[in-house]
């Protein structure tokens, strides 16, 4: 540290904590649908890496690259936001209505997920 004319005293680091899906927070001004449609894609990510116990509002929020307090303008809770997701894939696949029935769990996600990712192979 002498070497670059700072004391040991003087030198201090900070280290942040960064996911893989950490953004900055975000200062543009979006539209309503148009955050809501970050929100949701954020946790999607999130309840893919982290499953549905591991995955909190704080981590969907930092995802976004939003406040916790933005995301919950939007979603009251994580199951709201979770509810959300199922109802979006159940309108796109009728064949997925019977997940509305289970409760939220990592498990009802794999389902959705091999179900998103079949669908998604057999298309491309």
């Amino acid at each position: 540290m002498a070497k670059f004319g700072i004391a040991p005293h003087q030198f201090h680091l900070t280290w942040i904590k960064v996911s893989a899906y950490s953004r900055p927070m975000s200062t543009l001004g979006l539209t309503s649908d148009l955050r809501r449609e970050q929100i949701l894609e954020a946790a999607k990510r999130c309840f893919a890496l982290y499953g549905y116990a591991g995955t909190t509002t704080k981590s969907v929020a930092q995802a976004a690259g939003i406040s916790e307090g933005l995301l919950f303008k939007h979603f009251s809770t994580k199951a709201a936001l979770y509810a959300e997701i199922l109802s979006e894939a159940c309108e796109a696949d009728p064949e997925l209505l019977r997940l509305r029935e289970l409760k939220p769990s990592t498990a009802t996600l794999v389902i959705l997920i091999l179900r998103d990712g079949f669908t998604f192979h057999s298309r491309h």
